[in-house]
């Protein structure tokens, strides 16, 4: 679910989900034409389907999306540096 305090960003929130419904479990999905559960289970076009969690694993909105996108960068440059580390070794 999506709030803020900015009356235009709720207003375009609420243009773009207005018509998705949040269930709290998969097997009322169906009651509505587009839904989505907290797991990210959607049904839209008689279609039920879970989201890749790739997709939504690094957040772009919400109050924490900032810190864990930069804790994510975080870890991708340790293990990037590991791996630098290593092939400089079996270089050397």
């Amino acid at each position: 679910m999506v709030s803020s305090k900015n009356k235009y960003a709720s207003q375009f929130v609420n243009m773009i989900l207005g018509k998705v419904h949040m269930c709290k479990h998969y097997s009322e999905l169906k009651n509505y034409p587009i839904s989505i559960t907290k797991e990210c289970m959607r049904y839209q076009n008689h279609v039920a389907s879970a989201i890749k969690p790739t997709i939504f694993e690094t957040p772009f909105i919400g109050k924490n999306a900032v810190r864990v996108q930069i804790e994510h960068a975080l870890k991708e440059r340790e293990q990037l540096s590991e791996e630098i580390h290593k092939l400089e070794k079996m270089q050397s």
